[in-house]
């Protein structure tokens, strides 16, 4: 059945308020059903669905810490992620390029506590530095004590000065370099460091920025850590413009104990690469040609279900939540349409409900350290904007989850 467009009515939320609001049409149709085979296509198969009416996580008032320096406000602008911290706290990862963030006893009852930040957006006019506006978006750790952590970093050329950079079009912008980053923290994610260039790249293009360039790079690392092998999988979305290639999902792994030690997927096989093009001025003898990716989607989350020994991944295409899932990681089953709506940037004046966009998958019960797993509880998370005298309003955002039965 194809799934219809998404009715949300417009009314401002309450604190904690809990409503149908969110795809009561799609309960009826079964839009959240999720039948996943493996790769194999043995009997095997994940269905999520809906379990009750959405919950808003936190509202845009309950939101409020202003940056150290410059202009900014407090709003949810990444996929959700979260972390336990070694004294038992859980961290959630729900904020924008200032990296404020949640916490609280467990997943239920995070709240914005304070306005310290994970790390301080460095915002530097060297490309080369990898540090301009950053965006924490995973935590990762095995022991509580050493985490590694996962930064979506984009460079601005029009913030530093270029007359270059002309801003036409927010999808498809010049001088936008993206890439991927790492800091770590060695006191259980108390604090983190951010390591020098090039120790903290983990992927960027194989080629420097140049003014004027079209929209690029590698970024939005997600992390999810593999039972099968004890290793960390980080994936992180790979678009250039500059040479016609669509957004895919590169693919890259270590022991998730340090900074060293990342292979790549190239098509066939995980193998060392050369993370960045400034680390040698130009004579790198290692890979230095674009990733393989596993995935031509755009993908916000990807989870592990003990139950069923499968892979989860949650992403958007063509105004549809989709979904796919795997075995290994690297091999996934066609894309299922989990349910419709159009992005934030696509919503126009007399669309009906209101824009959402950044979705995850968390469950409060997950036995893992990271919350990568999806066991009796399960969450879609997601932001919700809102919509004043029929205009959306980028500015105020909701936190919202609905909660979902794992079989």
């Amino acid at each position: 059945m194809r799934p219809s467009r998404l009715q949300i009515p417009t009314e401002r939320p309450s604190p904690h308020s809990r409503r149908s609001n969110i795809l009561t049409s799609a309960m009826a149709a079964g839009l959240f059903g999720l039948a996943v085979a493996t790769a194999a296509g043995a009997e095997r198969d994940l269905t999520l669905t809906i379990a009750g009416q959405d919950e808003v996580v936190a509202t845009a008032e309950q939101m409020n810490c202003k940056p150290n320096r410059g202009r900014g406000i407090d709003v949810t602008d990444m996929p959700v992620s979260a972390f336990r911290r070694a004294d038992g706290s859980v961290v959630l990862l729900a904020g924008n390029r200032f990296n404020w963030f949640f916490e609280g006893p467990n997943l239920d009852q995070v709240r914005r506590k304070s306005c310290d930040q994970i790390l301080e957006s460095a915002e530097s006019s060297d490309p080369s530095q990898y540090r301009d506006k950053e965006w924490v978006t995973a935590l990762y750790s095995k022991d509580g004590k050493y985490v590694l952590g996962f930064v979506h970093n984009e460079y601005h050329g029009e913030d530093h000065g270029q007359s270059e950079c002309v801003i036409r079009s927010a999808s498809d912008r010049v001088c936008w370099y993206a890439s991927s980053t790492m800091i770590e923290s060695r006191d259980g994610g108390r604090s983190f460091s951010r390591p020098p260039v090039p120790a903290s790249v983990l992927i960027s293009l194989p080629y420097e920025y140049k003014p004027g360039m079209r929209r690029g790079g590698v970024s939005v690392p997600k992390a999810v850590g593999n039972p099968k092998d004890g290793k960390v999988y980080v994936f992180a979305s790979y678009v250039d413009r500059n040479t016609g290639a669509r957004i895919g999902q590169c693919v890259f792994r270590n022991a998730g104990t340090e900074l060293t030690g990342w292979e790549m997927w190239s098509g066939n096989e995980f193998k060392k690469y050369d993370s960045n093009p400034y680390a040698c001025n130009g004579a790198c003898t290692g890979n230095r040609t674009p990733c393989a990716p596993v995935m031509d989607d755009n993908i916000f989350s990807i989870r592990y279900v003990p139950a069923k020994q499968m892979f989860v991944a949650l992403g958007f295409r063509q105004n549809k939540v989709i979904y796919r899932s795997s075995t290994d990681l690297t091999n996934w089953s066609e894309r299922k349409v989990l349910l419709e709506a159009p992005q934030f940037t696509q919503w126009k004046q007399g669309d009906s409900g209101r824009p959402q966009w950044y979705y995850s998958l968390l469950d409060p019960t997950s036995g893992s350290r990271n919350f990568d797993t999806l066991e009796s509880r399960p969450y879609l998370y997601f932001t919700r904007f809102r919509v004043d005298n029929g205009r959306l309003n980028n500015a105020p955002r909701d936190l919202v989850r609905v909660p979902l039965r794992l079989e």
